[in-house]
């Protein structure tokens, strides 16, 4: 952080004292207060290794859940840290469609440790973030999947790659079943022209939120058909 930037962000707080992201309490320093923190819906063992899904019970070893058992993804596995409910529901929210873009600070705060996870591995990695469509770009003024990418790349000392792009507009997943998911978003994603990556470098991509793995796995098809390894995916929230 350069000396200036210091300088604002100390000016900043105080005339703007920082409040907890979720109850508006005054905290002395991040985004969260110890309680709103604490009380996030973090997902835990046992999960599917897949998807991420928790599952209560006492369930061990590795499993699938019903989203993934019968499905062959195109990507290793999701990683996702904390369920889309509550504060964080409402963060994305913010971020996707009300142009919060300051949203990502308390979301990646709550995600770094995602890459504490055993199966992202030890290889040189980059983070390929999935992308939008320039209409829907200028629309919302930015990619929250890139925004994304780059504070978790600042973390991780990941480089962000923006190595696909979509080839056409597609309508909203929200209200579709993984069947039609997958339909309207078939051949939606290339590989961008002149992209190479060293050798063994392992792909993780990057999205907000995981709800059937759809959008993701038409990305991993993508970068598989031209030659890619096959990735591992990082989402903030499992829907």
């Amino acid at each position: 952080m350069s000396l200036l930037h210091k300088i604002a962000t100390t000016l900043a707080d105080l005339i703007f004292p920082p409040h907890c992201c979720s109850c508006s309490k005054p905290i002395e320093v991040g985004s969260w207060c110890d309680d709103c923190r604490l009380a996030l819906p973090y997902i835990k063992e046992p999960r599917c290794q897949q998807c991420s899904m928790p599952f209560e019970g006492a369930i061990t070893g590795d499993f699938a859940c019903p989203n993934c058992h019968d499905h062959e993804f195109h990507f290793h596995c999701n990683i996702s840290m904390v369920m889309s409910r509550g504060a964080i529901r409402d963060l994305i929210h913010g971020l996707k469609y009300y142009r919060k873009s300051w949203n990502v600070t308390p979301l990646v705060q709550i995600v770094r440790m995602v890459f504490d996870d055993e199966r992202l591995t030890d290889k040189p990695a980059v983070l390929v973030p999935v992308p939008l469509h320039s209409l829907r770009v200028r629309e919302r003024g930015y990619n929250q999947a890139e925004l994304l990418a780059r504070a978790l790349g600042r973390v991780s000392g990941f480089p962000v790659v923006n190595m696909l792009r979509r080839t056409r507009p597609t309508t909203t997943q929200t209200h579709f079943d993984r069947a039609h998911r997958l339909k309207n978003l078939r051949g939606a994603f290339a590989v961008k022209t002149g992209i190479s990556l060293p050798d063994e470098c392992h792909i993780i991509l990057v999205d907000d939120v995981f709800t059937t793995g759809a959008t993701l796995d038409e990305c991993a098809r993508t970068l598989v058909n031209e030659g890619f390894p096959t990735p591992d995916a990082i989402t903030i929230a499992r829907a």
